[in-house]
């Protein structure tokens, strides 16, 4: 078994295997070559020296995607927070997790890295935007192997995610009041995000009262899950209200806004995202129907 990092010979094994690893969940993107390059190997953030892949036998048995969190301004990295952002390999090989961690790792140490984000939210979702769980990509819980290969090698359970499913038919809850709700597509003018969103084309919905902006929405057509899907799907990504403006039915408001402009845009369903226990997210998501399809969890080691 060796542990080389990324060349070009690897993408069709790479290929495969994400394909394998994935093909249990109708909300992983099937990969072909062509995704492949538009969406992974053609980003900014996309670098082969910190992306590892195991030879087995002369086959890719293993592959792990390492990079660093962004900085302040999101202009370039934060060296200091290092990401592992995908692992895939074959369950029935466990030792392989294990090499593949280890060499990615001492490659983020190498570069000044003092902790690690193990595939969840708050890295940023560098690589896996519409190709594995949406929009917001975290690791899917049912990739057990792939979770005790990363709490083996020191990874703690930082989060605990819940993605939820809703068709954009019937007739959504209105908010009590009225607001005015304006449409814009979401900024990607800086390093991170025109490379996390690369090839996709997020919108932002924002609600105003009296000139001031209470609450934003982010959704996204998501063109890769609906193909694997046979069902045009959106995801709605982020939703936020001021806290003084909170319980005045804003959030509703701006869901009911995501159904109206994803509907026109071709969507019949949206996916969405959020913490196991964000209880006042969940209660807005239930009014529109959404139901629980899989859950995901994220890890961090706190200190490398």
């Amino acid at each position: 078994m060796a542990i080389v990092t990324f060349r070009p010979d690897l993408t069709e094994g790479l290929i495969r295997l994400y394909n394998e690893d994935g093909a249990f969940c109708p909300f992983i993107a099937h990969l072909t070559p062509k995704l492949f390059e538009r969406r992974i190997a053609a980003k900014p953030i996309f670098r082969p020296e910190g992306i590892f892949a195991c030879i087995h036998e002369g086959k890719l048995a293993g592959v792990v995607f390492t990079t660093f969190a962004p900085n302040d301004d999101k202009s370039g990295f934060d060296f200091s927070t290092g990401l592992v952002d995908g692992l895939f390999f074959d369950e029935s090989r466990p030792a392989t997790g294990g090499e593949l961690l280890s060499a990615a790792l001492s490659h983020l140490k190498s570069r000044g890295a003092k902790r690690v984000i193990g595939w969840a939210t708050e890295g940023g979702y560098p690589f896996w935007r519409d190709l594995y769980c949406g929009s917001e990509p975290v690791m899917h819980v049912a990739a057990r192997h792939v979770y005790e290969a990363l709490t083996h090698a020191g990874f703690a359970k930082t989060q605990h995610s819940v993605a939820l499913l809703a068709r954009t038919s019937g007739a959504p809850p209105k908010s009590r009041f009225e607001y005015e709700i304006r449409s814009r597509p979401a900024p990607r003018d800086n390093f991170w995000d025109g490379s996390s969103w690369y090839d996709l084309w997020p919108m932002m919905l924002e609600a105003e009262i009296e000139g001031v902006v209470a609450g934003r929405l982010g959704w996204c057509s998501l063109p890769a899950t609906s193909r694997r899907r046979g069902v045009r799907t959106a995801g709605l990504y982020s939703l936020a209200v001021d806290s003084a403006f909170r319980r005045r039915g804003i959030a509703t408001a701006l869901v009911e806004g995501c159904f109206e402009e994803a509907a026109r845009d071709g969507a019949q369903e949206i996916l969405v995202a959020t913490g196991i226990d964000n209880l006042p997210a969940l209660g807005v998501y239930k009014k529109f129907g959404f139901a629980e399809v899989f859950q995901m969890v994220g890890t961090r080691l706190e200190r490398l």
